[in-house]
């Protein structure tokens, strides 16, 4: 979660940073400004030129917000240099012998946890990816995404079957309808039975696959499935990945506040 905040202060530093340009000053009701670079007296900025004061503001305002942000991320980074795993093995790898031993013994008899794997028959080759609990999936993201999901106890199915009505105009003008079938990610079941797809989008730097999606979520928005009613997306690509703190936001501004409501019906 440090590593997630890190990368994600870095990203909002990168698009923070600016250079220290202007020197400001407020005196008797009036603002003055002068380029550092700039030896001239101050110089009067006008109760009309909003836009001349409203550009030094932001510039000052982005400087200090960066400043916080380097300071953050050396803390951020501080802190990760001194934190220890806590992952299976490596918890397993500081038990005494024998309670090690009791761990596997239990694991290894224990038996197989029923896990309602993905009903997407396309391409399963590609469900490389195992879950703590034994799904597969097929990205390194999705797996991430899953396990935050469990981690807030939702009863999450990934690549549920949805038949989907798709309306299709022929040449003489005439409407059909077909039965589509899809797979969403992932599908979120309140405990009401209220269903909320998740879309986890890669490769959207990819023009191709950006047409797909689109077309895709063409197809939910004539069902009624879409932000932020019943359908959250998320995107990255190459240079721009998912992070796992932004997930968390999503689920506890989303999806949580639904549960919350639901159980103060009941």
């Amino acid at each position: 979660m440090i590593e997630d905040e890190i990368r994600y202060e870095e990203m909002e530093l990168e698009n923070t940073e600016q250079k220290d340009e202007y020197n400001l000053k407020f005196s008797c009701g009036r603002f003055h400004y002068r380029k550092k670079t700039d030896p001239a007296k101050y110089r009067y900025i006008k109760q009309n030129d909003r836009a001349l004061l409203r550009s030094i503001s932001v510039q000052k305002y982005r400087i200090i917000k960066a400043k916080i942000l380097r300071s953050n991320i050396q803390v951020l980074k501080s802190v990760l240099s001194k934190i220890s795993n806590y992952d299976e093995e490596s918890i397993l790898s500081k038990m005494p012998n024998a309670w090690r031993a009791a761990v596997d013994f239990l694991h290894n008899t224990a038996p197989p946890e029923e896990v309602i794997q993905s009903e997407n028959p396309n391409h399963r080759e590609n469900l490389t990816k195992t879950a703590f609990d034994g799904l597969k999936l097929r990205s390194k993201n999705e797996l991430d995404i899953y396990h935050v999901l469990k981690n807030y106890d939702l009863n999450v199915r990934y690549e549920k079957a949805l038949v989907l009505k798709e309306r299709i105009v022929m040449p003489n003008g005439e409407v059909v309808e077909n039965e589509v079938t899809v797979y969403p990610d992932f599908t979120i079941i309140l405990p009401d039975g209220f269903k909320i797809y998740w879309e986890v989008c890669g490769l959207y730097d990819k023009p191709s696959y950006r047409n797909t999606q689109f077309n895709k979520f063409n197809l939910y928005y004539d069902n009624g499935i879409y932000p932020p009613y019943n359908l959250i997306v998320t995107m990255e690509s190459d240079d721009k990945p998912i992070n796992m703190v932004l997930i968390r936001r999503i689920i506890e501004a989303e999806i949580l506040p639904r549960i919350t409501q639901v159980s103060n019906k009941k």
